[in-house]
This record gives structure tokens, sequence and C-alpha cells, in this order.
């Protein structure tokens, strides 16, 4: 401890050392309150960048079922066409190289959809419109799940939500319970 002469030194160096501590503690609050606006702008971002995901991620799946009901579709009125040139279920699954209750499956489709009216059209024309075929996904698959069940002679249980192409190119239906 320094040896002080006179209270007026010892009150200026107190003083002094009071000043130091205040002015590294404003320091401290300064940087405190800017770390927290960051802290809370970031924390909000955050939640907005989670409310962004959820939506977009509702958007590629509105999408992807509406190119999967294109396709599906696409693929039904093709098979249509084939069989009502009068090709057997069974050539055509050989050339798919698929199963032939895939092919049936496919045939209830686009019985369901309405494709076999569009044999007698063009073979480059779709069949319906996306907004039509996204209308009616849902009636469809659940008709061709309880076709195919009731080939089986049973009820069904399930119902197609959708059409997923497997590691061998073949599509097949996901299903999930009624």
């Amino acid at each position: 401890m320094a040896d002080y002469n006179s209270k007026t030194m010892a009150r200026k160096k107190v003083r002094e050392a009071q000043q130091k501590v205040r002015d590294e503690r404003e320091l401290r609050e300064r940087a405190n309150i800017e770390d927290m606006a960051t802290f809370l702008v970031s924390r909000s971002r955050l939640t907005g960048v989670d409310e962004w995901e959820t939506d977009r991620a509702a958007q590629v799946s509105a999408e992807a079922s509406r190119r999967r009901d294109e396709h599906r579709a696409a693929a039904a009125a093709a098979i249509a066409r084939i069989r009502a040139r009068g090709e057997s279920i069974a050539a055509i699954a050989r050339l798919a190289e698929t199963t032939v209750r895939d092919v049936r499956a496919y045939l209830k489709f686009a019985t369901a959809r309405g494709a076999q009216s569009t044999v007698v059209e063009s073979s480059s024309e779709t069949v319906g419109s996306p907004a039509g075929e996204a209308a009616n996904a849902d009636d469809a698959n659940t008709e061709a799940v309880g076709v195919r069940a009731q080939l089986r002679g049973r009820e069904p249980e399930t119902t197609c939500r959708g059409w997923a192409v497997g590691g061998s190119g073949r599509a097949r239906c996901r299903m999930r319970s009624l």
C-alpha cells in the first residue's frame, strides 16, 4: 500500500480508481447491450427461418405430389393405350419389366381417371389437366387400392398416398392406413 501524506491526495487516488471501475463497467454494459440486441435479433430470425422452412417444405411437397400425379396419369394412359391396341396384361408386364399386378393397378388407375376415353385421341396428348388430376388424385388412389384389395378377396385397409419409383424403376404405391 502506498504512503499518502494528505487526505486530498488519497481522495484523488480513490476517485481515480472508482472512475476506472465505472469506465470498465460502462464498457462491459455497452458490450452486453450490443450482444443482447444481436442475440434477440438472431433468435427472431431463427424463428423466421423455421417458418420459412415449413412453408417451403409444404410447397415442395405439393409440387412433388402434382408431378407424381402427372407422371402416374401419363403412365396409366400409356398402359391403357397399349391394352386398347390388343396387348395382353402379361405381355405388357414383360415389356415393362414389372408385375402383372402393377400393370393391373395402372389400368385400374387409368379407368378410374377416365384415361380409356383418351385412347381415341392422339397419343401425345396428356390425360386431363394438372389441376383436375390433383383434385381427383385421392379418389383415384383410393379406388385403385380398393380394386387391388378386391382382386385379393379382402377389403382395403390402406389407401395410396402417392407413387414412388423404386431402385428397379418400378412404380409402387406408398400406402397409408384408412
